[in-house]
């Protein structure tokens, strides 16, 4: 989600479902900001899910889990306080 405009200009989309014209035009409109917030949602859920497992695994793959939840989760943070908007400059 953080690299969405980069990625169009690749030819390259990671997200299926986004509005392709408004990749093109570089201009989130409700349906890509609603599609992004479900993303948001998903991604969150899935993080939620992981924390479970924690207890699971090694002290250095735990590390790494809650490093990228971490991140991620303050990347998330970044979409919302953009209103869903990836493609903002």
């Amino acid at each position: 989600m953080r690299d969405v405009r980069e990625d169009w200009a690749l030819d390259r989309v990671y997200l299926p479902g986004l509005p392709e014209r408004d990749l093109e035009i570089g201009q989130a409109g409700d349906g890509f900001r609603e599609h992004v917030a479900r993303q948001v949602d998903r991604a969150r859920a899935m993080f939620r899910e992981t924390r479970g497992v924690d207890a699971e695994v090694s002290g250095r793959v735990r590390h790494g889990m809650y490093l990228a939840r971490s991140v991620y989760g303050r990347v998330l943070d970044r979409v919302e306080r953009a209103d869903y908007d990836v493609l903002a400059a």
